[in-house]
């Protein structure tokens, strides 16, 4: 960005006028400071030097301080935070009782290639009433013809 005479003399005479606004400032809270040492009780006083020590100013010169400004975004970023846990939250146990609903229903079945029940039963060997079950019955399922 390239500055010119005039705008760099503008920006001098801006400065200058913070200055002198600022010296005022100090100087108008020294006043008041005295003042309070002798009324101590005075709460007119009190206000104007809180207002004074907090005289920050922002661009379009609102008395607005700036640690407000980050204590108010601090809260609305706790305030997301908070409810980005929740919903986190809510999700999670949702899922834990699908997960639970789903583990009720499907028991796991008994691997054929467990030790048998029978003495006489073996392992590993079908189940045609050989390693003393029953034989399976099949299940036959419907066709869905569309």
């Amino acid at each position: 960005m390239h500055l010119d005479s005039a705008h760099i003399s503008a920006l001098a005479l801006v400065m200058d006028e913070l200055r002198l606004q600022l010296v005022n400032n100090r100087l108008q809270l020294q006043q008041v400071e005295a003042s309070l040492k002798l009324d101590k009780g005075n709460e007119e006083l009190k206000m104007l030097q809180e207002n004074l020590n907090s005289g920050a100013t922002d661009e379009k010169g609102n008395k607005e301080p700036k640690n407000r400004k980050e204590k108010l975004k601090k809260q609305k970023r706790a305030q997301h935070q908070g409810e980005m846990v929740k919903a986190i939250e809510t999700e999670k146990n949702e899922w834990l009782n699908f997960s639970k609903k789903y583990n009720n229903k499907h028991k796991t079945k008994r691997s054929i290639f467990a030790s048998p029940e029978n003495v006489d039963g073996k392992v590993g060997v079908g189940t045609c009433g050989i390693s003393g079950r029953p034989m399976t019955k099949p299940s036959y399922h419907r066709l869905m013809r569309t």
